[in-house]
């Protein structure tokens, strides 16, 4: 077994490097972002904290969508709701218990009720990632795309439960609870007889310390893993909720044609840095997609894909803008001109067709868990076509 020293040096050191690459991805994906234009959305700041905390804490953006038939959002809300409890153990484990010493139960009867709480909500979680993979893998909603990083990531969220669980049960096992603290436990006491059963109870206090690890590496991996994957919203979906719309639905942006340099737009930069934050925050639920009527009448406009499509198309063009971006222009001389995109955005992002399927009912932004705001990127595309390119749909 390793020593104490060399196991809080191997901790920090994975720590350390996973918090940086999670940090070096973040900080790239903002550079990315910001290179939308200019839009002023810090106004009424006390507005926009409320509306965040209102949709986000009691999981009001999630449980707006339930139907009969579709409990989606609960199992949604459960697992923010639980997860967020974890997140809470995790930060005190790192930063108040020494960020070493498998986590126990410290003899305060605060400790031991949060401790019990942590118990129920891992067991809900575990549950509710059970039931969604079932949903979606077997019963296959048409609202939900197939994704293979859907399944890492609930694959990941299930086995951290489980590793926490195990930790429990060995340690349970191997007697390293105080007097009393199993009770506290419901689950992990449940592994512990499950363990003791198989006869693991002579190597409880390695199965123990593997668990941990194994627990670890999954936590640092998750952590790398969030901003690579579709489950970026977990980052991106708090300051897109808090810089969302204020003014009235349905209220299109403002183009003054005397004095506008472009009319609507061709380039992904040519959008605002909060509809590029837009793509950072989609979920891919889908209920966007399944509740637009273009979409149900069999038409080839899907919001949801626009979306998805949006964020892989700002990642592929984005590093030839960002180089574009640091050549500063030579004082007395024009700008240097942008970089020709590889792939055009309209017809990337969504083709023409799609874009004049639109109603511009507004459905899926009213359906959307992260407020995302798909209209005025449609629209914006539209005028990109008619006063640029000239180009209108045929008229039946």
């Amino acid at each position: 077994m390793l020593s104490e020293a060399w196991s809080r040096a191997i901790f920090w050191l994975l720590f350390i490097a996973a918090f940086g690459i999670f940090i070096n991805r973040a900080i790239y994906l903002y550079r990315l972002m910001r290179l939308g234009q200019p839009e002023n959305r810090f106004d009424r700041p006390g507005k926009r904290l409320s509306t965040m905390l209102y949709n986000i804490l009691p999981q009001s953006c999630s449980l707006k969508s339930l139907r009969a038939g579709d409990f989606a959002g609960l199992g949604h809300a459960l697992i923010f709701w639980g997860f967020s409890l974890f997140l809470i153990n995790y930060i005190v484990f790192l930063f108040i218990s020494d960020g070493f010493g498998l986590p126990g139960i410290r003899e305060n009867i605060a400790a031991r009720y949060f401790t019990f709480a942590l118990d129920i909500a891992g067991a809900i979680v575990a549950l509710a990632i059970v039931w969604a993979a079932i949903r979606r893998y077997l019963m296959k909603p048409v609202r939900l795309a197939p994704s293979g990083q859907a399944a890492v990531i609930m694959a990941a969220i299930f086995l951290l439960m489980i590793g926490h669980f195990s930790i429990e049960g060995f340690g349970i096992a191997a007697g390293g609870s105080a007097e009393g603290s199993a009770q506290w436990m419901p689950v992990g006491n449940a592994f512990a007889s499950f363990y003791t059963a198989l006869g693991a109870g002579a190597v409880a206090e390695t199965g123990e310390r593997l668990s941990y690890w194994l627990h670890y590496f999954l936590l640092v991996g998750f952590l790398v893993y969030i901003g690579y994957s579709k489950h970026l919203h977990i980052m991106a979906s708090f300051p897109n909720i808090f810089f969302s719309n204020l003014g009235p639905r349905g209220a299109l942006t403002y183009l003054d044609l005397e004095k506008a340099t472009s009319y609507g737009v061709s380039r992904v930069n040519g959008f605002t840095w909060k509809q590029l934050l837009d793509a950072y925050a989609c979920t891919q639920c889908g209920r966007c997609h399944a509740n637009c009527p273009a979409q149900v009448t069999g038409k080839p406009l899907s919001p949801r894909d626009m979306m998805v499509n949006l964020k892989k198309y700002l990642l592929h063009e984005g590093p030839a803008l960002l180089a574009a971006a640091r050549v500063k222009p030579v004082e007395g001389q024009e700008a240097p001109p942008q970089p020709e995109p590889r792939e055009p955005m309209i017809g990337s992002v969504m083709s023409e067709e799609a874009l004049w399927s639109c109603t511009t009912c507004r459905s899926c932004q009213e359906q959307c868990p992260t407020l995302i705001e798909h209209i005025n990127k449609i629209v914006d595309m539209r005028r990109s076509l008619v006063m640029e390119q000239a180009s209108l749909p045929e008229l039946a």
